[in-house]
């Protein structure tokens, strides 16, 4: 009689075990019943590393952290019915983002679905069109060679960005009478690849351009950046625009309230604009684009994915550029335009030190000016809503690879990102809001399963100020921006950590931030800023206005 335990665990490590050999190194399990041929598997695989997550929600944002930071797709299990809808959040930020990953649900077998049995649920293409699907059916002896070669398809199309559902359905029972030793495996290298790209309509561009601009737009994963075409650029005066999120760390120093000033706009009008990377993050940046639309613009970018949203590119190239070719284009750019930009630039930042100098008051913007002083940590994830768009108006933050979820651009799961992110990083370094800390809270249960020195700095400013520079905030009625939209709560970020049992601060002022922030510490850490929002707003329009 057919051991049906022992052919489901067979069927399960040998599509982990192939996917272990390929590259894959990282695996979060969450318990479950179902998924038992799937976890024995991953855990007799000595080599494969292995995070235990009991929420499914921030299991997948902790993967998806990994996975950027790694550049290698990560895996997931879970067990059947709801835990694996607590996905899809992560999934759509993965798919949006272009981050492999690999999620392995596991499944009733196909007679027990739509009749009402226990913790089922229709799992079939789950997730949508935000993730390729693949049925790996039910164990069956007579198909065991086809598990590997799954596998390696599974692998190979994760690396071209993205998330990859496998559901597998298993009969009872689930595990055999006895599991044979352990294994381990060496995993091969990781690389991504991509076309290469055809440079000769960037060429033809670059030899008739005298005001040629480069902006380097959001790189989701630090390897795949644009660093090298960066060095290209400024050797050959053509100035450059480099957002925090590109990666560019030789240069993080440009603010998009350079761009402000109407009498200015001319001098600094370009005859072509390339773009490298995502769409940008600043909405001054995608206004530029606007006004300079009768411009030729192109765009380059890894993934194949289409980045305009201001509906200004002329034409799009996809896939890997190759340096050799590059090297081989000849460029005219005027060197006074190069100089007009980066003289621009530098007197910009140090007007902007100058106002922010000025206050006294402990405000988001001091945050972030303190942080790009201290200079210990070589990792930065920003939160979505003001900390991104803060960092680069008041932060200079050069050397650091900095991480943030900009796909769907949402602050759910920042933490369990960050937490994944801090993977590859000694000291880590997380900026948040106080409502995108509370959503996040209970994935903080899993902060010693990382190995970094991470500082969670929570910047309490009374909830979603954001909120206050839209038009809702401009109401008669200002309770509805309040109660609808800022949301300010009253729980208390030092319970939440003793909870967890990580070391806590509460600041008020700049000498008590630097205070918190040069204290010893080891593992994670969360320092509370509370900040003057009201000031941090009247900062932010003066740096607007600031030319």
């Amino acid at each position: 009689m057919e051991d049906i335990g022992l052919l489901a665990y067979q069927w399960s490590l040998d599509f982990l075990s192939q996917l272990h050999k390929n590259g894959v190194t990282d695996c979060i399990i969450s318990p479950g019943s179902r998924s038992t041929p799937l976890v024995l598997a991953a855990a007799s695989i000595d080599s494969l590393q292995k995070r235990i997550v009991i929420d499914e929600r921030s299991a997948a944002f902790q993967a998806l952290g990994i996975a950027k930071a790694t550049a290698r797709p990560v895996v997931l299990i879970c067990t059947s019915g709801t835990a694996a809808a607590n996905y899809f959040p992560a999934i759509v930020e993965a798919n949006l983002s272009r981050v492999p990953l690999i999620v392995i649900t596991a499944d009733r077998p196909s007679k027990l679905r739509n009749i009402g049995a226990q913790q089922t649920i229709d799992q079939v293409k789950l997730y949508g069109n935000h993730a390729q699907y693949v049925e790996l059916g039910e164990p069956n002896s007579d198909d065991l060679k086809r598990i590997p070669k799954i596998a390696n398809q599974v692998f190979f199309e994760s690396l071209k960005g993205f998330p990859i559902h496998v559901n597998a359905a298993f009969r009872k029972p689930l595990q055999p009478e006895s599991l044979p030793n352990p294994i381990t495996i060496y995993p091969d290298y990781v690389h991504f690849h991509f076309p290469k790209v055809d440079l000769t309509d960037l060429a033809n561009e670059l030899t008739v351009a005298n005001k040629p601009l480069f902006i380097f737009g959001p790189s989701v994963i630090p390897l795949l950046n644009f660093s090298s075409i960066y060095d290209w650029a400024i050797r050959n005066s053509i100035p450059c625009i480099t957002e925090i999120l590109s990666q560019i760390t030789a240069n993080q120093s440009f603010t998009t309230t350079f761009l402000n000033d109407p009498d200015l706009k001319n001098y600094f009008k370009p005859d072509l604009i390339v773009r490298f990377g995502r769409q940008t993050v600043s909405s001054v940046l995608d206004q530029f684009l606007v006004e300079n639309s009768e411009i030729n613009q192109l765009h380059f970018d890894y993934f194949d994915v289409w980045h305009d949203a201001t509906f200004t590119t002329a034409q799009h190239f996809f896939g890997q550029i190759e340096m050799d070719e590059l090297n081989e284009i000849p460029t005219f750019s005027d060197e006074n335009w190069f100089e007009l930009w980066t003289n621009s630039i530098q007197e910009n930042r140090l007007q902007q030190e100058d106002i922010l100098n000025e206050e006294q008051v402990f405000t988001d913007a001091h945050v972030f000016q303190n942080l790009s002083l201290w200079n210990i940590f070589d990792g930065l994830h920003l939160s979505n809503s003001y900390p991104i768009r803060d960092s680069e108006t008041f932060g200079n933050f050069k050397d650091k690879k900095v991480y943030c979820n900009r796909g769907a651009n949402g602050i759910d799961g920042v933490i369990s990102t960050a937490l994944g992110n801090s993977v590859t990083h000694t000291e880590f370094c997380t900026i948040i809001g106080d409502i995108a800390f509370l959503h996040d809270a209970s994935s903080l249960v899993n902060h010693n399963q990382y190995n970094s020195n991470h500082t969670l700095v929570v910047i309490n400013n009374g909830g979603g100020q954001i909120f206050g520079m839209l038009p809702i905030s401009k109401m008669s009625d200002k309770s509805l921006l309040k109660t609808y939209y800022t949301t300010p709560q009253s729980f208390q970020i030092e319970s939440i950590s003793k909870a967890f049992s990580i070391p806590f601060y509460r600041v008020e002022t700049c000498e008590e931030f630097n205070l918190a922030l040069n204290k010893d510490f080891s593992g994670l850490r969360i320092i509370e800023c509370v900040t003057n929002s009201e000031i941090a707003h009247n900062l932010r329009k003066k740096m607007a206005k600031n030319n």
